[in-house]
């Protein structure tokens, strides 16, 4: 059986792209390919180029002759490319049609089963290693201007928006109570497990801003500050 990795690298996940493929055959010979993928492409558009450059890499080796057609397997970390691919009137995506194409180009030119099969990132598997490699290669490679796909735009523009966010949170002078609390995005902190109403409560309470009477005495200084067991 044919083993294939594949692999897709963006600068920030939106820009400077380049993907790598890497084919290990049964008789122990290997192949790959990688290319820079352009300025305005985002990780998400690279792996599936990486795929279909894998596709039609098998192609080109069966029919030159270069290997006997047989079953093969390509493994990537994008699930949300095996995913649109699942579901393409879902995710409409010129690229993922191409995916498409390929695959199905690939499987009626020759009587084999092709899977893909999805793998968790920097898994130390040899190959994966390799593709990755490579397309970080060729993410640092000049790169040329090249039209970008909706869903490419609105990355960068989720991304830029969120860096102006944290620039402005990071050097602004507002809210540096909570900012001592927390300084940036943290999805491992252990409040995520909370309801978004106990998140804020627990802020609230942490900041001293809860509907208590000693926060409630700023506002309304007729209010007294102490509840009545505290006097």
């Amino acid at each position: 059986m044919i083993q294939g990795y594949t692999d897709g690298s963006a600068f920030k996940g939106t820009t400077f792209a380049g993907f790598g493929v890497f084919l290990k055959f049964s008789d122990g010979s290997d192949s790959e390919i990688s290319e820079a993928c352009g300025k305005p492409c985002s990780n998400y558009d690279a792996e599936i180029q990486g795929l279909i450059s894998a596709t039609e890499l098998l192609h080109q080796h069966f029919e030159l002759g270069k290997q006997e057609p047989t079953n093969a397997v390509i493994f990537t970390d994008s699930k949300s490319t095996l995913e649109a691919l699942e579901n393409p009137y879902e995710n409409p995506n010129s690229d993922i049609d191409l995916l498409a194409l390929s695959i199905h180009n690939l499987l009626n030119s020759f009587d084999i089963q092709l899977t893909l099969q999805w793998i968790p990132g920097h898994s130390d598997l040899q190959g994966n290693d390799r593709a990755d490699k490579l397309a970080k290669e060729n993410a640092r490679k000049d790169q040329s201007d090249k039209p970008s796909s909706y869903n490419t735009v609105r990355r960068i523009l989720r991304n830029n928006i969120k860096e102006e966010w944290l620039n402005r949170w990071g050097n602004g002078d507002t809210g540096r109570v909570m900012y001592r609390e927390m300084s940036g995005p943290n999805p491992k902190v252990n409040i995520n497990s909370l309801t978004r109403q106990n998140q804020s409560a627990n802020f609230q309470l942490r900041t001293g801003h809860f509907k208590l009477n000693f926060h409630l005495n700023r506002i309304d200084p007729c209010r007294p500050p102490h509840c009545r067991n505290c006097i």
